[in-house]
């Protein structure tokens, strides 16, 4: 699923809505910024700030672009020298689920959205960032809700969330429903994949990597042809596993690079190459 910018939890966005609609109580969501900025190392120095901002000045530049901020931190230059770390309350950084307070700003998020975008926010979130996980997704947003009523949410906000997911809950206790009564894993032409069930010979991990290097044998179209989400989408349908999980994965194949890995990759390698030889000589 591509990135939508104005679903996504962007901090740049996000400061600047609650510095033009929330003003009063900016200074408490600033906080959770500097925390966050901070968490991640990502400050800026003196030099990174004037040339962004094309000064030479950075009092102006301060007073010009006041979601710059000066921190009491600090590095030891070479020549002994130090240089001040500043934070931008207003980077363009996206918020991700293992990132320290996401919750706080997926509750600041909730409310600056408009509640007929809601729906469509969530179902986003659940897909991008939960493989499509209801009993997860659902469980935060809960707890998210309770944390945060008092402070960040309305009640119609909170009405509208609930609706969300008793529609999702009803409709996955549906299809649920309906697989009970078939003893089939297969529906609709969807498998429904479980741990060592052995309905493909590769693993998820494996299967990755086997994508990864059919792309660089130009088996299948590079990166500039077909996008990690395309190439989830058309795995999915031939084995079963979730193209989220592939898409996600697919960017970090390195990781599953292990010994075990591409020794199982090497023996169907050779069990295709047998098959191959025994048509041929047929």
């Amino acid at each position: 699923m591509e990135k939508d910018y104005e679903l996504e939890l962007n901090l740049n966005r996000m400061t600047m809505w609650e510095h033009l609609v929330r003003e009063a109580t900016f200074k408490e969501y600033r906080e959770f910024v500097v925390m966050l900025l901070q968490s991640k190392d990502l400050y800026l120095f003196e030099d990174e700030v004037l040339k962004s901002s094309k000064s030479e000045d950075i009092e102006q530049v301060l007073q010009e672009r006041p979601h710059i901020i000066r921190t009491g931190a600090h590095r030891k230059n070479k020549d002994g020298s130090f240089s001040k770390k500043y934070l931008d309350l207003s980077a363009q950084y996206l918020v991700q689920p293992q990132n320290f307070v996401y919750d706080v700003f997926f509750a600041y998020k909730l409310r600056q959205i408009d509640l007929l975008k809601i729906d469509a926010f969530l179902e986003y979130h659940i897909l991008n960032y939960y493989d499509n996980n209801l009993q997860e997704y659902s469980r935060f947003l809960r707890i998210c809700i309770r944390k945060h009523e008092v402070k960040l949410l309305n009640p119609e906000i909170i009405q509208t969330v609930n609706e969300w997911i008793a529609t999702k809950e009803k409709k996955q206790q549906e299809l649920q429903g309906t697989d009970n009564k078939t003893p089939e894993k297969v529906k609709k032409g969807k498998v429904k994949r479980e741990a060592q069930d052995k309905l493909t010979c590769l693993s998820q991990e494996q299967t990755v990597l086997l994508m990864y290097y059919l792309q660089q044998e130009r088996v299948l179209l590079k990166d500039e042809y077909l996008t990690d989400m395309d190439a989830g989408k058309a795995f999915e349908i031939l084995t079963g596993y979730s193209q989220h999980t592939l898409r996600q994965n697919l960017s970090k194949f390195h990781l599953y690079q292990n010994k075990a890995n591409l020794k199982e990759i090497d023996n169907l390698l050779t069990r295709l190459k047998i098959a191959i030889d025994k048509a041929l000589k047929g």
